[in-house]
């Protein structure tokens, strides 16, 4: 079933809210049978880009939250981080709130609201970290204008290579002309090359 439920959220003809609503209770295990390291390497990067920084003044978005496997990463190795998550299933919000680890949770997607709506509902966070959210059947490039309304520094976050290749043009136009823009190689996921993002 968890295999099928993962093969589905791949697809853009499917309803993201109901597979991840049905996913929720098992999707952790799932992740972990298969080698999902993603989280743990972002999040190695991240606090070596805040190093410098006093952590208690800082506020992260973590975009595409799911269960809280990037949050709760967040909050071991720099347990003063604000962490705000948003995500679109309620089922997954609730295992994420489980862990006692957000701030603040909304079940919101940035792509139905307008630039002044999401301007209004949200301050500005310092970072805006995401993983396992920008790869095939899930998020387009043309969002990264939506998050930058709401950052003050860098945008942080995995892609998958085939996605990169499926969307050379998208790539291009929202992220790699970032004129701050920095890639690098990154564990992942078994067997899915992937690359971590900053703009």
């Amino acid at each position: 079933m968890n295999n099928e439920l993962h093969n589905k959220s791949l697809s853009n003809e499917n309803d993201k809210v109901k597979i991840y609503n049905t996913w929720a209770s098992s999707y952790e295990n799932y992740v972990d049978s298969i080698g999902y390291c993603g989280p743990k390497n972002v999040v190695k990067y991240f606090c070596k880009l805040i190093k410098k920084l006093n952590y208690k003044n800082i506020n992260i978005l973590d975009f595409g939250c799911g269960t809280g496997l990037l949050g709760l990463e967040l909050k071991i190795n720099s347990p003063d981080l604000n962490i705000t998550g948003i995500d679109i299933s309620d089922n997954i919000i609730k295992k994420a709130e489980e862990k006692n680890i957000y701030k603040n949770i909304f079940n919101v997607n940035l792509l139905k609201l307008s630039d002044e709506e999401i301007v209004k509902k949200f301050k500005k966070f310092d970072y805006i970290i995401s993983c396992g959210v920008f790869l095939e059947g899930h998020v387009p490039f043309s969002i990264i204008p939506k998050l930058k309304l709401i950052v003050k520094n860098n945008i942080i976050f995995t892609v998958r290579n085939s996605y990169i290749k499926e969307n050379k043009d998208d790539y291009f136009t929202y992220v790699s002309s970032n004129k701050s823009y920095l890639e690098y190689d990154i564990s992942y996921l078994d067997n899915v090359p992937c690359k971590l993002i900053s703009i």
